[in-house]
């Protein structure tokens, strides 16, 4: 990696950072790369073709960037949707007959969503803007849960998230 610190270090991880191979000097002046091997398992993503690492390890940045006219669950509806395709059925529930009833049956009531929701308290603002610093919305403790849920929402099983708790209260 060119540059040093945590947030290079975290999108490194999570394969948001291009590799020098093939860029142009001008290209990486000032900005930060990887120059070595980064591996998953023992697998680099040059080794396998099939290591799709957004499905694996998520990234949550250090701002809150959101659609400022979506409320919250818009949002989580909108990340699910992008983020797993907006269904369950990578959820681990199999082929069968009933495997495929239960993904519908999760799909219908927005399971992931809701469930994220819930565990983020933030039932209560479900249908309020998000917001920004230009338009009214949810507090800024509550923006960053959904910004942490948005990625939470993709069910991968690493996230790296920069400065989490950044402006936050300590109760």
């Amino acid at each position: 990696m060119h540059c040093t610190g945590k947030t290079t270090l975290l999108k490194a991880i999570a394969g948001r950072l291009p590799h020098s191979d093939g860029l142009q000097h001008k290209e990486l002046a000032n900005k930060p790369y990887i120059t070595g091997k980064i591996k998953f398992n023992g697998l680099t993503v040059q080794d396998d073709p099939n290591l799709v690492l957004p499905s694996i390890v998520s990234y949550v940045g250090q701002y809150d960037v959101h659609a400022p006219y979506l409320t919250v669950e818009e949002t989580f509806g909108f990340a699910f949707d992008c983020l797993a395709g907006g269904n369950h059925t990578n959820a681990g529930m199999g082929n069968s007959k009933e495997g495929a009833k239960e993904v519908a049956a999760m799909d219908k009531i927005r399971l992931t969503e809701n469930l994220t929701i819930e565990g983020l308290d933030l039932a209560h603002v479900r249908g309020t803007f998000v917001g920004n610093d230009d338009v009214r919305g949810v507090s800024g403790g509550q923006r960053r849960r959904v910004t942490i849920g948005e990625v939470m929402v993709a069910n991968n099983p690493v996230a790296c998230a920069d400065e989490i708790s950044t402006g936050l209260d300590a109760a």
